[in-house]
């Protein structure tokens, strides 16, 4: 009876030994937990401040040009982003600048390059408010490596911007 017990417990310890052994496949969750790991590096390196050159179209064949403006992009979780205008002026005859602009829900969309950034009729809000008189309309833009490219309508002004990180 002692050696069927001792054959019992040998066999019951080896299948131990090898039942710990085995490496066991990511579960579903796991997997998914590194794809979105993955998307918020990815979001990250898309994110971030960019410091550039504005230029407005003043619908009069002039254009006014602002030096080192600071354009910070952020995600969302709907899978837009929000662009936010630090500091800004659209004509030489403003007498202040805008503290901020912020254009809310703006499209992104991966490329083979970087990613895009589209909108139309979006209403920025600056001084606390939202200024329908110039709503964002034609917005374009990329964003690849470092550098931060778009043009769009805002009210009847034509602007585009271009900055890096």
């Amino acid at each position: 009876m002692n050696t069927l017990r001792a054959l019992f417990m040998t066999a019951l310890i080896a299948t131990a030994l090898v039942a710990c052994d085995k490496k066991e496949e990511p579960k579903e969750d796991e997997t998914e937990n590194t794809e979105k790991e993955k998307e918020k590096e990815k979001e990250k390196e898309n994110a971030g401040v960019y410091i550039g050159l504005l230029s407005v179209d003043q619908n009069n064949g002039s254009f006014f040009e602002l030096d080192n403006v600071q354009t910070i992009i952020e995600q969302t979780a709907d899978d837009t982003v929000t662009i936010t205008m630090k500091d800004v002026k659209f004509s030489p005859g403003m007498p202040i600048s805008l503290a901020e602009m912020i254009i809310a829900g703006v499209l992104l969309s991966e490329t083979a390059e970087g990613v895009s950034l589209s909108g139309d009729g979006i209403v920025p809000i600056a001084m606390g408010g939202p200024f329908v008189k110039y709503t964002i309309t034609n917005l374009r833009g990329t964003i690849i490596g470092n550098t931060l490219k778009f043009s769009m309508k805002c009210g009847e002004f034509p602007l585009s911007y271009l900055g890096t990180k």
